[in-house]
């Protein structure tokens, strides 16, 4: 009687491309989903930090005057909070900040005075 050949294995998946390592040869250019990652040195100054950071009353002044820095994106004055200011306004830090629906985010934006 002839002889069944095995079933062929099922197709494989692409592997995934290697994880960027922090050791040698390492040119920085690490990235998640293709996003490239900015390094920021360790005590946070420098390259990869907030570009600007303004005091509130510094951004609503210039909200007045309609005279923000060139590239500034008036839909997110927030970020240019201070940290310390960031959270004296909103009452929680940025990453909590990020994770409100919308429309708390709009409402305490608006109560700044910052929408």
């Amino acid at each position: 009687p002839p002889t069944k050949a095995a079933p062929a294995p099922p197709p494989r998946a692409p592997a995934a491309p290697p994880a960027a390592s922090a050791g040698a040869g390492n040119t920085g250019s690490a990235s998640v989903l293709g996003v490239p990652l900015r390094k920021t040195p360790p005590n946070g100054a420098g390259a990869g930090t907030r570009p600007q950071t303004m005091k509130l009353d510094q951004i609503l002044r210039c909200k007045v005057e309609g005279n923000f820095p060139p590239g500034t994106n008036v839909a997110a004055l927030e970020n240019l909070l201070t940290d310390e200011d960031f959270t004296d306004t909103f009452g929680c830090n940025r990453e909590f900040f990020a994770m409100l629906p919308d429309w708390q985010k709009k409402r305490k934006k608006r109560d700044a005075g910052l929408f």
